[in-house]
């Protein structure tokens, strides 16, 4: 009896023990993050978005798009929050809205988590912002493949636009200026070339 009462302890300590390395491998497991995600995003106020955000809302590609590598992203609106997304991939997981670009690149930002999603005529990008990497690339939806291969059928112009050496659009060069004491001839008079004199042949006297 007095054995089984001195081991009980060291058995109760044994169990804590593992159960507090246990506690952080089940807060990773996916379940756990997708309750955590969505715990924190019912929590979150989603604040009305400006009218030109909820316009450039309404041309986000969504669904689940393939990407490489045999990757794909899910975009999904918030029905109860215009605006708003769901970006997950894998176990990573975003709350994004859009942000106005200068490039004409619609963008969706999760601030709070780093996401943000790169939404190109041709293909579309997820990135990692605080971390620095790149989750998810060349990712297509059917529009967005059917423009790239219209690219490739089509391609677009050139910037450079002339042969390397030369310079396009250039203004022609002005005609050289006469000589100082030169006479000078009317426009559109057809110039001559002034007549050679002749060389000098002849042998010196001895």
């Amino acid at each position: 009896m007095n054995k089984v009462s001195r081991l009980l302890p060291a058995q109760f300590l044994f169990l804590g023990l593992v159960a507090s390395l246990a506690a952080p491998l089940l807060a990773q497991t996916p379940a756990a993050k997708r309750e955590q995600f969505r715990r924190e995003s019912a929590a979150t106020p989603s604040a009305p978005l400006a009218p030109e955000l909820l316009a450039i809302a309404e041309r986000v590609q969504t669904g689940r798009i393939p990407c490489e590598l045999g990757h794909n992203v899910a975009i999904l609106p918030d029905p109860a929050a215009p605006g708003y997304f769901t970006i997950t991939t894998g176990n990573a997981r975003y709350r994004a809205v859009p942000v106005a670009t200068t490039t004409g690149a619609i963008r969706l930002e999760d601030k709070a988590r780093g996401g943000v999603w790169l939404q190109l005529a041709n293909k579309s990008m997820l990135l990692d912002e605080k971390n620095g990497k790149r989750l998810a690339d060349e990712c297509m939806s059917p529009g967005q493949k059917q423009f790239a291969e219209a690219m490739k059928a089509a391609p677009p112009p050139s910037i450079l636009g002339a042969l390397p050496g030369t310079v396009p659009n250039a203004e022609p060069l002005p005609p050289p200026l006469p000589a100082e004491g030169a006479a000078t001839a009317p426009a559109g008079t057809p110039t001559q070339a002034a007549p050679s004199t002749p060389l000098n042949l002849a042998l010196p006297p001895r």
